[in-house]
């Protein structure tokens, strides 16, 4: 690579920012495309391509930053699909056993009560 590895950091850096909208995110993404980079740096064919080889790097690791929280979500909202299901199911219980104890309240009452709560409500 022609040009100083903190310079192409830098132009990487101001690349994925532009892409992700998260400073954070960018120099995680950043770091983890410089290291695929040197890790590679034998298969650059064509030193004076190093910027596009570079620039396709760190696409590719936006690509797979996406795909892995895409995959993530889906998981997240599958758990809370579970999650909102089961409530459902205690919230229904717990509805039920209220009107079972409202209802055994009220058949407790005397009738003339009975008459005007049954008045109340209807």
């Amino acid at each position: 690579m022609k040009e100083s590895l903190p310079d192409w950091t830098t132009r990487i850096f101001r690349y994925l920012r532009r892409l992700t909208l998260d400073n954070d995110l960018a120099a995680e993404l950043t770091q983890e495309t410089m290291l695929k980079a040197l890790q590679n740096q034998d298969k650059l064919k064509d030193p004076e391509r190093d910027w596009n080889w570079l620039l396709r790097i760190a696409t590719n690791v936006w690509n797979d930053w996406c795909r892995r929280k895409s995959k993530n979500t889906e998981l997240q909202n599958s758990s809370i699909e579970a999650v909102d299901q089961r409530t459902s199911t205690l919230i229904g219980m717990i509805q039920q056993e209220e009107l079972e104890s409202l209802l055994l309240a009220v058949s407790e009452l005397p009738e003339r009560q009975k008459q005007v709560l049954s008045l109340y409500i209807w």
